[in-house]
């Protein structure tokens, strides 16, 4: 039995040999049926670990987005800060970062509704993702109805057009439906 062992892991077989030899009742074949199961069983597992990687990495990109806007959530914005942060101090160079608040928001929420409200976040989410484009900005819902923008190497001037941008355009979003006792604007 001894020598069976040694022989099945020395002997280099092909498949249809060891289809031959994989008679679980001989203790040959015992061994080689095992060692057969033991491949598929990690084969299978590889598949699996494969899978398992990708729907984590799907994971941590969708929990890294707020579900409303689909714009980068709170903790993200947090984790974007300190690298952009880090990076600035290390090569010397200016960021700026606006936090947006929607005025009026609160009321326009409670009198129209919250599905009407998360539109309108949705609609301003967007405006401001229209401006601050750079491909190293982040726009991020901050939280409620505050968003937050990280400019890397943007100075106070570059950082005050860019709010003032924004403004125009997120002024410029008016709601049709919106009661008398509110502004047409959120």
């Amino acid at each position: 039995m001894a020598a069976g062992r040694v022989c099945v892991r020395e002997c280099s077989l092909d498949a249809c040999s060891l289809g031959v030899l994989a008679r679980p009742r001989e203790p040959l074949g015992g061994l080689v049926y095992l060692w057969l199961l033991d491949r598929k069983l990690h084969a299978r597992i590889g598949v699996l670990s494969n899978d398992l990687e990708e729907a984590n990495q799907t994971l941590n990109r969708l929990s890294g987005l707020d579900t409303v806007t689909s714009l980068a959530n709170h903790s993200s914005f947090q984790e974007f800060l300190r690298g952009e942060w880090r990076r600035a101090l290390r090569e010397a160079y200016s960021i700026s970062v606006l936090m947006i608040d929607v005025d009026r928001f609160s009321v326009y929420n409670d009198l129209l509704g919250h599905q009407t409200g998360d539109e309108c976040l949705v609609k301003i989410g967007r405006k401001i993702k229209e401006v601050a484009r750079r491909p190293g900005d982040l726009v991020a819902r901050y939280g409620g109805e505050e968003f937050g923008v990280v400019m890397s190497r943007t100075d106070s001037e570059g950082a005050f057009q860019v709010a003032h941008r924004i403004c125009r355009r997120c002024r410029g979003t008016r709601r049709s439906s919106t009661p008398s006792r509110t502004s047409r604007r959120a």
